[in-house]
């Protein structure tokens, strides 16, 4: 397995599991090294050398006040982040709440630090109320824990959540965990002559088919496991040889929302009808490997799922410019993040490596498009913010950015599409700006008209170099009749575009 495919496995795992690293690393200051401190206090006779049992007592007095000032500080500092976090989900999105408090890693280190600082200057306590010997190495390692607390990670904490409450942090941080996964999932550039878009192949209309719902509750479909599902239908072609043309189809792709007994999640196809009794065995073993193979949360993540930070994005942004926070410097800001996402997606290989690995064993894995993700990306903030010439000017702005570093013809297409659905030299006439009764200056107009020429400015300059280095010059392969066709019209349409005046 490759060094990639590692690292991504190690963050699937991680990412399901940060939430308990304040528990892991509590029990270990409080039970780990208080179990290993008092085995070593009490084979240590340190009565010969001072008056143990009075020092004892002295820096239990010491640590009591210690405990008192850790759990005060901790109790007050994160209430007021609850507060300041509830009132950051209303104004952005409430989905940066899990952000700080389940999915960070260094406010887990912080929490399980504080209550591990607690736990260490309480155990020695109790223990010595029961055995009557004092632990006095490890009251003062408590001690000396809790000054650490309190003078060094303390103030770090507040330091690093005054940072990163900011929302131009948070995007900054959703965009990283988004393009992590892209390059997780998608680890080959695209070249010449790979397929320019990817659609998953269709059901056989002649063959069986045999729709599996969903057994699992209702909930976010987070992770598919595919090396296991791989497994699985290898080992089931070799128990049942009547299946071994089984073709499975996954149905919704990862972040949909499913719902118990209603949803599809798989279509199993076979060239024969199979029997009564192979159809009962397939749905029996179906569902067990669903069981097994399909993660359903609460929750949506990044595992496998890129729109979800995408989501995130176009969340803050709408609530940016919405007239009850009129932030629009926070939209630009998300914006300019949603295009860097789109960006490193648009330079990638479809599908996945992974997909393409499970195509041969006959599984057909269903992602979303490049296409898709400029949809999600920016529509719904062009729709709610296309009154503001600022946001339709960094819009186009953008779009004109991945226009001009665009490799693959095919998603030149879809951007300048894009732009093109927009409609604004009407949305934007004069005629039009009257009739809808909005006040805007002839100057910001202007500007959008004058974005809008750079643009096709540079997607007309864009196409020429696609040109010359004859990427225009398509002959079908007779591989995928639907992908060739599309493939055919985007450099149609892009030649049309080319010869517009």
């Amino acid at each position: 397995m490759s060094l990639t495919r590692l690292k991504f496995k190690f963050g699937q795992w991680l990412e399901h599991r940060i939430k308990y690293i304040g528990t892991l690393l509590s029990n270990a200051f409080a039970l780990l090294i208080s179990v290993l401190l008092l085995l070593t206090d009490y084979g240590i006779d340190l009565s010969k050398t001072i008056n143990e049992a009075e020092v004892y007592s002295r820096l239990s007095g010491v640590a009591s006040i210690m405990v008192s000032i850790v759990i005060g500080i901790s109790l007050t500092t994160f209430s007021v982040i609850f507060v300041v976090m509830q009132l950051a989900s209303s104004q952005f999105s409430p989905r940066i709440l899990r952000h700080f408090l389940a999915n960070d890693v260094r406010v887990q280190q912080y929490i399980g630090l504080f209550i591990g600082t607690v736990g260490l200057c309480v155990i020695p306590m109790a223990v010595s109320a029961f055995t009557g010997k004092p632990f006095t190495i490890t009251i003062t390692s408590g001690i000396v824990l809790a000054l650490y607390c309190l003078v060094w990670s303390y103030p770090r904490m507040i330091t690093y959540l005054s940072v990163n409450m900011n929302v131009a942090a948070i995007a900054d941080k959703v965009k990283g965990d988004t393009v992590n996964e892209i390059n997780a999932l998608y680890p080959e550039d695209w070249q010449p002559g790979m397929p320019m878009l990817y659609t998953p192949l269709k059901p056989e209309p002649k063959w069986f088919t045999l729709s599996i719902k969903s057994p699992l509750k209702s909930g976010y479909l987070e992770h598919i496991n595919y090396l296991k599902l791989e497994k699985y239908i290898t080992a089931l072609a070799k128990h049942y040889p009547w299946s071994k043309d089984l073709v499975l189809y996954q149905r919704p792709i990862v972040g949909e929302f499913i719902m118990q007994w209603a949803s599809a999640l798989i279509t199993l196809q076979l060239p024969e009808t199979p029997t009564r009794e192979q159809q009962t065995t397939l749905e029996r073993l179906m569902g067990e490997i669903i069981d097994d193979v399909f993660t359903i949360n609460t929750f949506r993540s990044y595992t496998q799922d890129i729109n979800f930070g995408v989501r995130k994005l176009v969340d803050i942004a709408i609530k940016a410019i919405s007239p009850a926070v009129n932030d629009p410097t926070t939209c630009l800001n998300c914006i300019d993040q949603l295009g860097d996402i789109a960006r490193n997606l648009q330079l990638k290989a479809y599908p996945s490596a992974e997909a393409r690995q499970l195509q041969s064993k006959n599984i057909i894995a269903n992602e979303f498009n490049f296409e898709q993700l400029i949809d999600f990306c920016f529509d719904q903030i062009f729709q709610w913010g296309k009154e503001d010439p600022t946001v339709v000017r960094r819009l186009i702005q953008t779009l004109r950015l991945l226009a001009e570093n665009a490799e693959n013809p095919y998603n030149l297409m879809v951007l300048i599409k894009q732009v093109n659905d927009m409609e604004l030299p009407e949305l934007y006439s004069d005629t039009s700006v009257k009739e809808r009764n909005i006040k805007i200056s002839k100057e910001k107009i202007e500007g959008i008209h004058t974005s809008l020429r750079h643009f096709e400015q540079a997607a007309k300059q864009r196409i020429d170099y696609l040109k010359s280095m004859e990427r225009l010059q398509y002959k079908a392969k007779g591989l995928h009749c639907e992908i060739e066709s599309a493939e055919e019209k985007a450099i149609a349409y892009l030649i049309k575009y080319i010869e517009k005046p």
